[in-house]
């Protein structure tokens, strides 16, 4: 503790002595820099002489630069420049006046770490496999970090892959306007023994044990293994056909086992459930069915409100004058709420009781309803499998309202449940580039339609206002990402670790001496950025507006050029 101590006094008189002798050199005649804001730079309140600090400042000898690095990333900085770039508007967005632009509703924010037991990163993806934003796949960096600023909120299944590691399946709940942390180790395998018996204490073979998304079976015995369990909070999920699935989390500790014992699941009958489509209306596309345990007046809270995992039956799919049946669905009541473009359902939710080892039925009827259509094209040429999207300006509000009053955001917090219509609906258009779509003001009389084309090259976007019923989309080359920042620093002679986050999205590079920073692809827009330099704040909030390419000058500190000593670097590394 003592040297700890010592080491963190020893880096901050580096960092505030380099602090002063940096505003010294940059304000003596024949400087010039940027215009900044004084009050972000840092600096001591008493003038500084620079000779007296160059003589204090630590000298690093070039037999202290680590070997076996090529020449241009050797660097005796061992603390790397931070660098936090977030859109605050990007230019072209489609909107309407006094409503919230396109995607104005994915503000949640998510960080987190895929890492070996020895800290080094996992080179893999992150895939939202369930919840608002099924299908955004997040790549990890060289660190093994991830992150993103533009979800949608609400409880989210993801899954966490990569190069020589078991995989790992976790909860995220992502609020609106909030960052939630998904710290996943991959560390010390745990062994994790548990056995599934039926309500009558029996054990049950053959069930299908899903934990972290490995999977396994019980054998004769109800008893199942994992041998190499990734830690942390964990999902489990266990079914047999003829009984009702139960979902629960549990926590696994690094290198531990799990002895048999302690991990008991009990599977109860299941109930069936027929629901029938009674007319053949609509634009002829699927229907959606929710499916969600009735809410109660005091439903409880968290996890144990939770046994049933209805997102691995809900939604369902339902044509018009179809009949479907789900099966392994837990006795009690049941709340369904179904939905067909191009026509309105009565009742619009039903609520049926459901009893272990019987069958229920439920009967929708439809009438017509408004119906927006049109065609896609490209140079005049009908375009085959285009993705058409209506949606409307704020899509988890629209969401709670298409769900009921009754779902409230603490409900949908509580269920994992994808963007449901008539909020947002979806369609690919067939060989002629025809859509349809139920018009769907009864959610928001002003909505958003675009289509892309099916090699993600063309795009097109238009206002939809109340009483539109057919609209046309023509597609052009798609405009995104045309912007980039080219990033000057402080003259250096040696290189620079960065690690910079763009709109959540972390990477890492090592800055040869000479090189600027440059990151192409960027949105164009008004931007805001952050810099750090350990404790140090740079510079805070500065905004940015980047229209093609546009160039910037952060200062370094003297202990961003200099580096520090090997002794130093060494104990930060550890």
């Amino acid at each position: 503790m003592t040297q700890r101590i010592l080491l963190i006094s020893i880096l901050l008189v580096v960092a505030v002595l380099g602090g002063g002798l940096w505003l010294a050199l940059q304000s003596g005649p024949g400087t010039s820099r940027p215009d900044l804001d004084e009050e972000l730079l840092p600096g001591p309140s008493t003038p500084v002489e620079p000779e007296r600090v160059l003589e204090q400042l630590p000298r690093v000898a070039e037999s202290d630069v680590d070997e076996g690095i090529p020449e241009e990333a050797r660097t005796t900085v061992v603390i790397p420049l931070e660098i936090d770039f977030e859109l605050l508007e990007a230019t072209g967005r489609l909107s309407a006046e006094g409503l919230p632009a396109l995607g104005s509703a994915a503000t949640a924010r998510l960080r987190g770490t895929a890492h070996r037991s020895d800290g080094r990163g996992v080179s893999g993806a992150v895939e939202f496999i369930a919840g608002p934003n099924r299908g955004r796949v997040l790549e990890t960096d060289s660190r093994g970090a991830f992150g993103a600023n533009d979800l949608y909120p609400g409880l989210s299944l993801v899954a966490i892959t990569g190069a020589g590691v078991p995989g790992a399946e976790r909860e995220v709940l992502l609020r609106a306007k909030r960052l939630s942390e998904l710290p996943v180790g991959f560390g010390r395998p745990a062994v994790v023994y548990g056995q599934v018996r039926d309500e009558r204490n029996n054990p049950l073979p053959f069930a299908e044990v899903r934990m972290d998304g490995q999977k396994t079976q019980t054998d004769e015995q109800g008893i199942f293994r994992f041998i190499r369990m990734t830690s942390g909070k964990v999902p489990v999920y266990i079914s047999k056909p003829g009984y009702a699935s139960v979902r629960e989390m549990s926590y696994i500790t690094a290198g531990t086992t799990i002895a048999l014992g302690k991990l008991k699941y009990v599977l109860r009958p299941a109930a069936t459930l027929s629901i029938a489509v009674a007319d053949r209306l609509g634009t002829g596309g699927p229907g959606t069915l929710i499916l969600s345990g009735a809410l109660e007046p005091r439903p409880l809270a968290g996890d144990k409100a939770r046994t049933y995992p209805w997102h691995l039956k809900s939604p369902a799919t339902i044509y018009a004058g179809e009949t479907i049946e789900i099966e392994d669905l837990p006795a009690g009541r049941v709340r369904l709420q179904l939905f067909v473009p191009g026509a309105i359902v009565q009742p619009k939710t039903q609520t049926i009781s459901l009893v272990a080892g019987q069958r229920k039925h439920a009967t929708f009827n439809l009438k017509a309803a408004p119906i927006l259509s049109g065609h896609v094209t490209l140079k005049g040429v009908p375009v085959e499998r285009a993705l058409v999207r209506l949606e409307a300006p704020d899509v988890t509000l629209a969401t709670q309202h298409a769900l009921g009053g009754e779902f409230g955001r603490a409900t949908i917090e509580m269920e994992i449940l994808g963007q449901v219509p008539p909020a947002v609906q979806q369609v690919f258009t067939g060989a002629d580039g025809r859509f349809q779509f139920s018009a769907a003001e009864e959610i928001a009389l002003t909505r958003y339609l675009t289509a892309r084309a099916p090699d993600g090259q063309s795009w097109a976007g238009r206002v939809v206002q109340e009483g539109e019923r057919e609209v046309d989309l023509v597609l052009k080359p798609a405009e995104g990402g045309r912007g980039s920042l080219v990033i000057e620093t402080s003259t250096r002679h040696q290189a620079l670790p960065v690690e910079y986050v763009v709109n959540g999205k972390p990477d890492a590079v090592t800055l040869p001496v000479g090189e600027p920073l440059r990151i192409d692809g960027l949105p164009e827009g008004v931007w805001r950025y952050s810099v750090r330099w350990g404790t140090e704040l740079i510079q805070k909030g500065i905004p940015v507006e980047i229209d093609g390419k546009r160039e910037l000058f952060i200062p370094l500190p003297q202990g961003a050029i200099d580096g520090q000593p090997k002794s130093l670097r060494d104990s930060l590394r550890r």
